[in-house]
């Protein structure tokens, strides 16, 4: 059931949550991207409906460099504008991290420690195609909260017993109301129209398993063709909301402290071995090792889509490779 507050109320209770122990982030608008920012002041900034940020959430979960000899910290934040596409990713992030017999302490954590809120996407950039993998641009899952911001009103629905306490927490110096029913007609309007363009935007590209028949198919001189312009710099996978490759390095000092860092497949000496043979020593071999990773391998692994269709991979290729070009020339 969403329930409804004023924007001005709204943004109050933001703002004092971000003056004690919270570390709030939320997206903000650039002259070139929308990204994260931590709040110290001025919540009306706040973008909430826009397409998703350039940093993934999971840089907030599975940090880009963390030292692993310490106890993890206790440190509380809420995340703000958590998008569909990002969301969907924590369902292999959490098979992963969060597997029964070994569950990994700094993620966990994290994911404990942290209130994500998610927000729907009414505007989408050129390469979005969530819809292409079954994945709709509203939140309906993996997160805390979801919050709709509607003239001046913002509509909050709670998916978590962490978001019931957050409502619960604020219902203390707030005044909320049921949500009026036209308010939430323009929520489904607006979404059903996001949807719907999209849709149009991915017409042609092939679902997540057609993509893997196809990707069994394709030979050496096409993958060679558009591994041409990939340099190896990673930016694919860093941005990715699903890659969490990592490896363990010792850090400098007496104490043998050791950090996990993110690992990519595209870097040079991914597989390398110490005889020295490295099963992905091209260029084109690890680029389709890529494809292969995200659409077969882990697919039949986990049973969760690793591609979520946030377009990310191809918003931030310095080779120009366009992922959804790489698949529509394989048919």
């Amino acid at each position: 059931m969403y329930l409804s507050i004023k924007k001005e109320e709204w943004d109050s209770y933001l703002l004092s949550l971000a003056l004690g122990e919270n570390f709030i982030y939320a997206p903000h608008k650039t002259e070139k991207f929308v990204d994260f920012d931590i709040l110290s002041e001025n919540p009306q900034e706040i973008i909430y409906h826009s397409y998703k940020t350039l940093t993934p959430i999971k840089h907030f979960l599975f940090t880009i460099k963390e030292k692993i000899t310490d106890i993890p910290a206790q440190k509380k934040i809420i995340l703000i504008g958590a998008k569909a596409c990002d969301l969907a990713a924590l369902d292999l992030l959490d098979k992963v991290f969060l597997d029964e017999d070994y569950p990994d302490p700094y993620y966990k954590t994290r994911r404990d420690n942290t209130i994500i809120i998610g927000t729907d996407c009414y505007e989408i950039s050129e390469n979005c195609h969530c819809t292409a993998y079954g994945i709709d641009p509203y939140v309906e899952k993996n997160c805390d909260l979801t919050v709709n911001v509607v003239d001046d009103n913002v509509l909050i629905k709670d998916l978590s017993e962490k978001g019931e306490k957050f409502i619960r927490q604020m219902k203390e110096n707030s005044d909320f109301r049921k949500a009026d029913n036209n308010l939430i007609k323009k929520i489904k309007r607006q979404q059903e129209s996001i949807k719907k363009k999209l849709k149009t935007l991915n017409k042609g590209i092939p679902d997540i398993k057609k993509t893997a028949k196809l990707i069994k198919k394709f030979k050496d001189k096409v993958w060679q063709k558009y591994a041409s312009t990939c340099v190896s710099c990673g930016a694919c996978a860093v941005s990715c909301p699903t890659c969490h490759c990592f490896l363990l390095i010792d850090l400098p000092g007496a104490k043998m402290d050791k950090a996990r860092v993110h690992d990519a497949c595209q870097y040079p000496g991914f597989e390398k071995m110490a005889a020295g043979a490295d099963p992905l020593g091209k260029y084109f071999e690890r680029f389709r090792n890529r494809y292969i990773c995200k659409f077969i391998n882990r697919l039949e692994k986990y049973d969760s889509v690793v591609c979520t269709g946030c377009g990310r991979c191809i918003d931030t290729c310095i080779g120009k490779i366009d992922k959804n070009e790489v698949i529509r020339a394989l048919r």
